[in-house]
């Protein structure tokens, strides 16, 4: 039997939210990692594990958009604030 450290592993880059808590590099390297080891499973458990690992992708993604957007809308506001006050002074 194959031991499931590689998805353990990779499951460990998401808190309970969802969020990715690891840098990007570390991320990355452990899903290496897990796409060697997931490629070597049977049919079968791969296919059981995509369907878990859909949904806790999905909900990642989701999470990643919202702090994208957020940010997005934080630099805008800053930018406008910028301008306003490189127009008409200090005042915001």
């Amino acid at each position: 039997m194959q031991s499931n450290e590689p998805y353990l592993d990779f499951l460990s880059c998401f808190n309970d939210s969802r969020n990715i808590i690891v840098s990007y590099e570390k991320l990355q390297e452990k899903m290496n990692h897990f796409n060697q080891w997931f490629l070597s499973l049977e049919q079968e458990k791969r296919e059981v594990l995509s369907q878990q690992l859909i949904l806790l992708l999905e909900e990642a993604k989701c999470k990643v958009q919202e702090e994208q957007n957020l940010l997005e809308q934080i630099l805008l506001s800053e930018n406008a604030k910028g301008r306003a006050n490189s127009t008409y002074g200090k005042f915001i």
